[in-house]
């Protein structure tokens, strides 16, 4: 559910794939290290999840309280056309 309003609430285009991208690669490595790490890794794959959250729920604040006028007509097309 987090992922889904992550990837929902962006200024841009670029900031679309920016964090399509960024959801891949943070999925990638936390399973990998869960898979070669066994249980040291999954302790480590927890913590980062975590941190990872944080930045991305940092990120999704700030971007919803700096918008201009012509930002926020984009967000509503953007976010319109990903839940289409």
């Amino acid at each position: 559910m987090f992922v889904k309003e992550y990837l929902e609430t962006f200024k841009s285009d670029i900031q679309s794939r920016d964090r399509f991208w960024k959801v891949i690669e943070d999925t990638t490595s936390i399973n990998v290290s869960c898979q070669l790490g066994e249980k040291l890794g999954s302790f480590g794959a927890v913590a980062a999840v975590n941190k990872m959250a944080n930045n991305s729920m940092d990120e999704m604040v700030s971007t919803t309280f700096t918008l201009t006028k012509s930002e926020k007509l984009n967000e509503k097309i953007y976010q319109q056309f990903a839940r289409d």
